[in-house]
């Protein structure tokens, strides 16, 4: 599918993302500039990755730049989980625990430090026991 057959696919999500609601009314208000704003920016978003896909077919790269587009693209992953647990955890301890921010904060980072440990204290222990040492790929 080229860029522009999924960027018409596109609009009306756009026209529904624009669309603005009158709170006495709670009547739909999309205007042909919004509309037409969001389709160019979804062209705009979707076109990267048409050119992704041309440059990856086309340019060989070194394994080494490779690897470290694909070890960003993993850490921005991680780090986007990371972010909307940590968030979710606090909003709900906050919310339903009432607890106070800070306090429902604090939690949440205790459980990550407490997950980080136990994860590191695996990666050394199978280390240790010989997975360090394996065939290279």
């Amino acid at each position: 599918m080229g860029v522009l057959a999924s960027s018409v696919l596109l609009i009306p999500m756009a026209i529904g993302a624009v669309a603005s609601t009158e709170p006495a009314h709670g009547a739909l208000k999309v205007t042909a500039e919004s509309a037409f704003g969001s389709a160019f920016l979804g062209l705009v978003a979707a076109s990267s990755l048409m050119i992704g896909a041309a440059l990856g077919i086309y340019v060989r790269a070194p394994k080494r730049v490779v690897a470290a587009i694909m070890a960003f693209g993993a850490g921005a992953l991680i780090e986007s989980l990371a972010i909307e647990l940590a968030f979710g955890g606090a909003e709900a301890l906050i919310a339903e625990e009432k607890l106070p921010p800070l306090v429902g904060w604090l939690w949440v980072a205790g459980g990550f430090v407490v997950g980080g440990s136990v994860y590191s204290a695996a990666t050394i222990a199978l280390d240790n026991a010989g997975a360090a040492v394996r065939k290279a790929s």
